[in-house]
């Protein structure tokens, strides 16, 4: 039994498996569904497209121009271009989502659909259904059931939270460094609640963080016999079209794709073997650019491009056309802004908070500390399980930590730099779709934007890996976690 228990407490992903059930459950419980930020919004698109309405096309009872529109619709969505497209859903589900008031409201109700009641087209519509597959797939297992609102929402919730920690389980299991800050980050209060919020945050990170893992544990490997396979490097091209689909600003994620050691390891990068498979590559990276371009030409037909849906981005768009070093320039100070007087520390490491409360900064600040001393100090070990190969291979402990300088700094260099392109594409749409001309800083950064670049940062390969005690590092990363959450679910509670 004791040597079961060790097992268990000595494997990451094991653990994080027992604590993200253990943790998710509480939150789950503990939020109701529609009290997160834009779920609404999120929960009536999912219900669109499970039954069939994929684009807005049918048109509102309600006049814009009036106060009740203006009131119920312009206000409701602040910083969004109102609209009179969208679609009816049945008017329980509107009501749940949107309130009673609105449900029965002029502008929802029409004769012509008993029922029923409009939602008007947001900006969740500018997101692919791909985001949504996990909802669409439980409110049509749900509904074979039940057709209450609140089961149908809080079943979403329970799939996206299932699909989020069993692909975290796997990254855990398969990342050849990494493996307790990673289940750290993994079990951040933030992450916690977005692993099950309605939205489209479990599509846009799972397939990212996935692509990171699989290539570093692929380029990682200390035995030049072993190179990339053909279907591996297929599911990672799937799942870069899925992260792109939920989220635009996922874009450099094909700059992992194209580091994939497809038929050469980094270890014979010097002997230029790198361009013989870099057509194979150029042709895993096509599906998710075509999958882009596709879905922004349809977001256009149905006006939910850039300028038809947010307010302030007409303007900005104008000057990023007309003076492009300008706007530039200012998007730079914009960022330096905020990094240095907005950047929320507390929200980052805990997040969950009721009403203006939240936990001490210096707590924040300290969480943080303990999670740059986790990417500092991590030493990996190979991953004996990576293939067949290395299955019979016999290990080397120091082989994947001791990978020649080149090949570290390859590595490390595209993931950073893919991290680094995944901050700049989200502060740039920040920029673009929610900062007025003149404003200070970046409006509408949440911390839960940065949890992506994050978890690429803490599988990078150990330089010099300094040699810190396995307890240590595992008591350090689980200790904070649960603390982290006790922190959490007291000020949820408060």
């Amino acid at each position: 039994m004791r040597a079961v228990w060790l097992g268990i407490v000595r494997s990451p992903h094991v653990v994080y498996l027992i604590l993200a059930v253990i943790f998710t459950s509480v939150f789950i419980t503990a939020i109701p569904p529609m009290t997160t930020p834009d779920a609404p919004q999120h929960f009536t698109r999912a219900y669109a497209i499970s039954v069939g309405k994929i684009a807005p096309s049918e048109q509102g009872p309600g006049t814009f121009g009036n106060s009740l529109a203006d009131e119920s619709t312009f206000n409701l969505e602040v910083g969004f271009q109102p609209t009179s497209d969208g679609y009816y859903l049945p008017q329980s589900i509107v009501a749940y989502a949107m309130g009673a008031e609105y449900a029965t409201s002029p502008l929802a109700i029409n004769a012509a659909h008993p029922g029923e009641a409009f939602v008007y087209e947001n900006q969740t519509e500018g997101t692919s259904p791909v985001a949504y597959l996990p909802q669409v797939l439980a409110l049509l297992i749900g509904r074979l059931f039940t057709d209450s609102p609140a089961a149908l929402a809080y079943l979403q919730e329970v799939m996206l939270a299932t699909i989020w920690i069993v692909g975290m389980t796997v990254v855990i299991r398969i990342a050849p460094f990494g493996k307790w800050p990673l289940l750290l980050i993994a079990l951040l209060p933030t992450q916690i609640q977005d692993s099950f919020q309605l939205g489209a945050d479990v599509m846009t990170s799972l397939p990212f963080v996935l692509i990171a893992a699989l290539l570093i544990r692929r380029a990682s490997c200390a035995r030049p016999d072993v190179p990339g396979t053909i279907p591996e490097f297929a599911l990672m091209s799937i799942l870069a079209v899925m992260t792109t689909q939920a989220k635009v600003v996922m874009l450099p994620a094909v700059l992992l794709l194209l580091a994939y050691p497809l038929g050469f390891t980094y270890i014979d990068y010097g002997k230029g073997t790198f361009l013989t498979s870099l057509w194979k590559r150029l042709l895993g990276v096509i599906p998710a650019i075509v999958g882009i371009l596709l879905w922004s030409q349809h977001s256009q037909s149905i006006g939910r491009g850039l300028r038809d849906v947010y307010i302030v981005a007409p303007n900005r768009l104008e000057l990023l056309e007309s003076s492009p070093i300008a706007a530039f320039a200012d998007w730079l100070k914009s960022c330096v802004q905020w990094a240095c007087n907005q950047f929320d520390y507390p929200g980052l490491i805990c997040g969950l908070r009721s009403g203006n409360a939240r936990i001490p900064s210096t707590i924040a600040l300290a969480a943080l500390f303990i999670i740059m001393a986790m990417i500092c100090t991590c030493s990996g070990k190979p991953l004996s399980s990576a293939s067949s190969a290395e299955k019979s291979a016999k290990p080397d402990p120091g082989a994947a930590s001791n990978l020649p300088r080149t090949a570290r700094l390859i590595i490390n260099t595209v993931c950073i730099i893919t991290a680094l392109g995944v901050l700049a594409a989200t502060l740039l749409s920040m920029y673009i779709i929610w900062t007025p001309i003149g404003a200070y800083g970046l409006l509408g950064v949440q911390q839960r934007y940065l949890l992506p670049c994050l978890y690429v940062l803490v599988m990078l390969v150990p330089p010099k890996p300094f040699r810190a005690s396995n307890t240590l590092i595992r008591g350090l990363c689980t200790g904070t976690a649960i603390v982290l959450f006790c922190i959490s679910v007291a000020v949820i509670l408060h």
